[in-house]
């Protein structure tokens, strides 16, 4: 029985992850591995082959499935990630009409944000990280303390939003067509944070992970983005499924990655 198992769980993981096997082999410990099945019996014999400099592995499915593992998150398509200025939250829009905000560390849901009667459009993260924007097609652009996650204002505006930033000093909000003057009571005081450039990125074609250019890490078509966002050495991905992957990876990896990188 022992030895069935393990030749129906070999055969389930040579398909699931023949394109990368045929593509590059060697992603066979990292690609494969990775994302396969908490419960894979290839994946648990050869535990001590997973990459070391994936601090942070995505969630998986227990077991071997045609479908997908339901897991609590957008009932949507997501169309936009934005991280925090401290890379420790992670923003999501849907088209579920929510915003989403994640602990990038766990994969959690730290909280979602419900308000808007349409599509969110775009989201924005102040500078100093404590106010989040999040534009709708109801016409409206909210204002969000992140510290209580309760709304603390609401603009009408004459078009919906498809892009949000904040100027350096929070007194406005830019739309693609708009400018909202803001009047914050308390006033918050700025303190621009630091923000390490990442060294990984995704490829022209978003099926692999690079680092300084240099593929790495092969993502099967169900694991690439509808969008996704970089902070340092975390990389969030979302997908038209509604379901988010986070990547943390070591910021000093070169020599353990010298034997998995393809050009």
């Amino acid at each position: 029985m022992e030895f069935q198992a393990m030749v129906h769980d070999g055969r389930r993981f040579i398909l699931s992850h023949r394109s990368v096997i045929e593509m590059a082999p060697l992603q066979v410990y990292n690609s494969a591995l990775v994302f396969s099945p908490a419960k894979c019996i290839i994946r648990n014999m050869f535990s001590d082959q997973l990459p070391t400099w994936i601090q942070s592995l995505p969630m998986v499915e227990e077991n071997w499935s045609p479908s997908l593992q339901a897991l609590e998150g957008h009932s949507d398509s997501i169309r936009v990630v934005a991280f925090s200025p401290d890379g420790r939250l992670l923003a999501s829009r849907s088209y579920d009409d929510t915003v989403r905000l994640w602990d990038p560390a766990t994969g959690a849901t730290v909280q979602m944000l419900e308000g808007h009667s349409d599509l969110v459009g775009a989201v924005a993260f102040s500078q100093d990280g404590r106010l989040l924007a999040s534009g709708s097609w109801d016409n409206t652009v909210r204002l969000w303390d992140v510290n209580t996650m309760k709304c603390i204002q609401q603009f009408t505006t004459e078009y919906h939003p498809r892009k949000l930033s904040f100027n350096m000093d929070e007194s406005s909000l830019e739309t693609d067509r708009e400018k909202i003057q803001l009047s914050l009571s308390p006033v918050y005081h700025i303190q621009p944070l630091s923000s390490p450039s990442s060294s990984y990125l995704l490829d022209e074609t978003q099926r692999w992970v690079t680092w300084n250019s240099h593929n790495i890490l092969f993502l099967p078509s169900d694991r690439r983005p509808g969008v996704f966002a970089v902070k340092a050495n975390i990389l969030a991905i979302g997908h038209p499924s509604g379901r988010l992957t986070f990547l943390e990876f070591q910021l000093q990896i070169a020599r353990s990655l010298r034997k998995y990188i393809w050009k």
